[in-house]
């Protein structure tokens, strides 16, 4: 998927607001965007286009908190 200027915009601002959220807190959204996206044929394609870019968000941050720790351990 080919990602415009808003797009790397909004996954900045996804990922800023995953950094204040907990780890448990992070894998739960995860998990409601992973639901939100087995339905997205109740959904635009705008919504799941967003979903999927939260969910990449929420994954880069993730991994950035396992990479920190395996670091330091």
């Amino acid at each position: 998927m080919k990602l415009t200027p808003a797009d790397h915009s909004f996954m900045t601002v996804c990922e800023f607001e995953a950094i204040d959220m907990s780890t448990s807190g992070l894998i739960e959204a995860m998990k409601e965007e992973t639901n939100l996206l087995n339905r997205r044929a109740d959904y635009s394609m705008h919504a799941v286009r967003r979903s999927y870019l939260r969910l990449a968000a929420y994954r880069d941050v993730l991994h950035t908190r396992q990479n920190q720790i395996a670091r330091y351990a």
